[in-house]
Formats: C-alpha cells, structure tokens, sequence
C-alpha cells in the first residue's frame, strides 16, 4: 500500500471512530431523555385521584408504545396532556363536592331585579311643547293627556323642561315592584338609591341615572 494510500485508510478509520463515540453518545443522551420523560410523567401522575392505578397503566403502556416506535413524540404529549387535564378537571370537581366547601353567595349569583321591559325614557329639553308636537308628527307617538308624556301603546317617553338636553334617565319594569323592598335591595347590592314617593333612581357606573317601577308605572 502506498504512503498516500496508507494515509487516507488511517484517515478513515479515524473518522469512523469518530463517528461510532459521536452515534453512541447520542444514542445514550436520547435514551437518557425517555429516561427523565418516563421519570417525571410517572412523579406527575402520582397525585392522589380517584383512579391513580388505572391512569398509571394507561400512561405506561403509551410510553412502552413510544419507546417501540408505535407512538410518536407528539402524539405521546399530546395523548398525556389531554389525560392529566382530564383527572385535574376531575379532581377540581371532586373537591368542590366535598363537606365543609363554602358554597356560592347567592346575593353575588342573583341579580339586584329581575327587569322585565323597559318602562320609558325620558328626555330634558329646551321647550317641552315643541318637542311633544315633534315626537307626535316624526314618530307617531300619542299624547297620554298629560303634558311631556307620550306613549307607543306599549312603551313611553317623558319630556321634562331642561337647559341641557339630552338623557334624563331611563326606567325598567320590575316584577312584584315595592318601593320599600326596592331601596332595600339597591343597599344590599352597595349601590346609593334616592327614593322620591313610590320612585326609586340610582346611577350606573357611568352616572347615568336609572329607575325603576312597575309595569303599570305612571298609572
């Protein structure tokens, strides 16, 4: 064998051991990495839940698939993160079901009224008349005999005299309406209602003002 020849053999050689230490190495990190991924699911999974056992099986034959090349990488994640959100959903419920867990304020679950339409709006504006004859003529509206106040038939609108016009308030029908119980309510729910005769406003979060009455308010 030539020099030359001799030279690119021990070449070669090295390089194929080179190559073997490189492949090895490899192959031990990725066998170290199944390793770790079997070791932390199996720690994951041992939290008490109704059926610990039954999961565990589950999640070690899914990671002898894995390691047989029957399951791939992502399928693997994606069959156990689907699992354990299950049981920690389960688990969730369970507690939630036991003795002694304080159950839900139902002042926070039901709201203050239960509004059943709304009653009318009203309007301030500059000259009431002006407006009545207006909503009458554009909008078909018909007096209800009392001067400002219009009605749809169903529905109603109230003008009150105001330098600066725009949005009075505006006011729902509430069921089994009392002024009393009303203002009650308003202060239990940390809201500040301003009582006049059998009305009842309060504000929103904006400042609008809000009121509310019967169906058959202003009868």
């Amino acid at each position: 064998m030539s020099a030359g020849n001799e030279r690119v053999s021990i070449k070669n050689e090295e390089w194929s051991a080179e190559r073997s230490e490189t492949d090895s190495n490899e192959n031990l990190a990725f066998r170290e990495d199944q390793l770790d991924l079997q070791s932390s699911i199996l720690n994951e999974i041992k939290f008490k839940i109704g059926k610990g056992a039954t999961m565990q099986t589950q999640i070690v034959r899914m990671i002898n698939d894995f390691e047989h090349g029957r399951l791939s990488r992502r399928q693997l994640i994606a069959y156990l993160t689907r699992m354990l959100a299950a049981s920690l959903g389960a688990t969730i419920a369970f507690a939630d079901q036991q003795p002694g867990r304080a159950a839900p304020n139902r002042v926070d679950l039901d709201p203050t009224f239960d509004a059943t339409d709304l009653n009318h709006i009203a309007l301030s504006v500059t000259d009431v008349q002006r407006s009545q004859k207006w909503y009458q003529k554009h909008l078909g509206l018909k007096p209800t005999g009392r001067e400002g106040f219009l009605t749809t038939g169903k529905g109603w609108l109230a003008l009150f005299q105001g330098e600066k016009p725009g949005l009075n308030h505006y006011c729902y029908s509430i069921a089994n309406y009392d002024p009393v119980d009303a203002v009650a309510r308003l202060k239990a729910a940390g809201l500040t209602p301003r009582r006049e005769e059998g009305r009842v406003y309060f504000d929103d979060p904006d400042g609008i003002e809000c009121q509310v009455a019967s169906a058959r308010y202003p009868e």
